[in-house]
């Protein structure tokens, strides 16, 4: 968690270092679109560098999850070096846990984190830019749409930071249910 927000606080921190008027037909907007400042460049890599982190971070962090659920619950357990969330998730019981758990791998925003995630380390960095949008009336840094097991929308920045957050957030919801499940198992 500490280092999802260090990485997030970067990223949000970077983001407001990049002078972008809310108006996409601003000619202040132009200007920055053609020529950034180097500091200004340098911000918009700091955001991306910090994005991927997050990003990997909370994905990280739910096979992590799967090691504990793995090494708490599962009878026999799966080797560590084959554990996954998804096949943590397919042994458990019916139970809340494995609901929460559904329920989170089937949200769009954890199928994009982990498509993200997969792409960056496996295919190429997913591209990032300034957009302006006049027919959105939206100015700002996006993130570019991409494909891998689907096809993934391009999402502005604060957008994807508020998603991303979402899904680190969730981890609470999985803990506490495994938590309520340990206690009835021991019982």
């Amino acid at each position: 968690d500490q280092i999802f927000r260090y990485h997030f606080v970067l990223a949000r921190d970077a983001l407001k270092r990049i002078p972008i008027d809310e108006g996409p037909e601003s000619i202040a907007n132009f200007e920055l679109l053609f020529s950034l400042s180097e500091g200004q460049s340098y911000a918009l890599l700091e955001t991306r560098a910090s994005v991927l982190a997050c990003i990997h971070t909370v994905r990280n962090a739910y096979e992590h999850f799967a090691q504990l659920c793995n090494a708490l619950l599962l009878e026999p357990q799966i080797p560590v070096d084959e554990c996954a969330l998804y096949k943590v998730r397919a042994r458990l019981p019916n139970s809340e846990l494995k609901h929460e758990l559904d329920l989170l791998a089937g949200s769009d925003w954890f199928k994009y984190v982990a498509a993200y995630s997969n792409t960056s380390k496996h295919r190429a960095l997913v591209q990032q830019s300034l957009h302006l949008s006049f027919a959105d009336g939206v100015a700002g840094v996006r993130v570019e749409g991409f494909t891998h097991d689907a096809d993934y929308p391009p999402h502005m920045i604060g957008d994807l930071l508020e998603g991303v957050l979402s899904v680190k957030n969730q981890i609470v919801t999985c803990g506490n249910a495994l938590s309520r499940q340990l206690v009835r198992v021991k019982v």
